[in-house]
């Protein structure tokens, strides 16, 4: 579940995840916290839902190789 800053690129982070399965929006002005309370007590209660959206999300955002991991911070010590 996802409820990104309004008028950030979190909001364009949250579209992408929600418009490919991966997670669940909730919007600034057109959701509520009622809402929020369905969307978590939904998937508190649908394990297959849970799991869906894990797999969807580790889809898209797979886990850095440890040796990538230790270029970028080079990367970053070096400037």
């Amino acid at each position: 579940v996802v409820l990104p800053i309004y008028g950030t690129h979190q909001e364009e982070n949250a579209r992408l995840f929600a418009g490919h399965n991966g997670a669940v929006l909730i919007e600034k002005g057109t959701d509520t916290g009622h809402k929020l309370a369905q969307v978590v007590k939904d998937l508190i209660e649908h394990e297959t839902k849970r799991k869906n959206l894990g797999c969807r999300l580790h889809e898209l955002l797979p886990r850095a190789k440890p040796e990538r991991i230790v270029e970028i911070i080079e990367a970053l010590l070096e400037q």
